[in-house]
């Protein structure tokens, strides 16, 4: 009892707050102010809170770390660091400290996500139709492209064959050919169904870059005789690769005049 008694006397003496002195990752060192928690028996660095700021578009995140940079007076860049990867990006204004973080979240423009949501996937002919008029700020030439597939009544049996129509100065064009019963039991004329149609479609939101689609159309028959539409969208990973790509040139650029900044490009 006599032992606690004087521990705790000991204890009331200790000083609640104290200074301490942390070091930085490369150089030099910060004061910071420690506080004594019983609980834990024993004195926690009060860090600095530094709020984590997030932007949606390239633009944003170049504007941020310029201004940044210049509230820190770090023109050279030093201690700052720019990653970006395969979904946006981050900021470290300095490394040296840890503090000062910026987020990057990419925001795609709206026909982008219609086509990606699109993609690999089977639709009847009303569903494909849909998707046309979804996609139509995109579609160069739209109201011809939407009258080729549009031709499409079906009542009862349809065939369709994949052999080549060849144009007018005999180069073979890919289309499928179909055959389908009219309203009134005749036989139609055959029809031919462009086999893909492309999409010029910016990558983000607001983004001035646009990239090239080119969407290939699979079509048969189900079971219950009905024409099925499989959308597929080959070079969609080596576009958005390239798209990636050019981002980070962008920001690269952007960011030239800080000649210690370094920029990542993780992906």
């Amino acid at each position: 009892m006599l032992a606690e008694f004087f521990e705790k006397c000991l204890l009331l003496k200790r000083p609640e707050k104290i200074s301490v002195q942390k070091y930085n990752n490369y150089e030099g060192s910060e004061e910071y102010e420690a506080v004594y928690y019983d609980n834990r028996d024993c004195y926690e660095i009060m860090e600095r809170k530094c709020d984590r700021k997030e932007v949606r578009s390239s633009n944003a995140f170049i504007a941020y770390i310029k201004e940044e940079l210049k509230r820190r007076r770090n023109d050279s860049g030093l201690y700052s660091t720019v990653k970006l990867h395969s979904s946006g990006g981050s900021f470290c204004a300095d490394e040296n400290t840890v503090n000062g973080f910026c987020t990057y979240s990419r925001l795609h423009s709206e026909q982008y996500i219609t086509l990606s949501n699109y993609r690999d996937k089977v639709l009847d002919h009303e569903d494909f139709l849909l998707m046309l008029r979804e996609l139509k700020p995109s579609i160069p030439d739209f109201q011809s492209v939407y009258k080729s597939y549009s031709k499409i009544r079906i009542v009862g049996q349809s065939q369709l064959t994949s052999n080549p129509i060849f144009n007018s100065d005999s180069s073979a064009e890919a289309s499928y050919i179909m055959n389908y019963k009219l309203e009134n039991g005749t036989d139609s004329e055959d029809v031919a169904l462009p086999a893909s149609f492309l999409c010029h479609i910016p990558f983000v939101k607001a983004g001035k870059q646009k990239y090239y689609y080119t969407v290939e159309l699979l079509f048969f028959n189900t079971k219950s005789n009905e024409i099925a539409i499989k959308v597929q969208i080959p070079e969609w990973e080596q576009t958005f690769e390239q798209a990636i790509i050019d981002e980070a040139a962008e920001v690269k650029e952007a960011l030239s005049e800080h000649q210690d900044l370094l920029v990542l490009a993780d992906f």
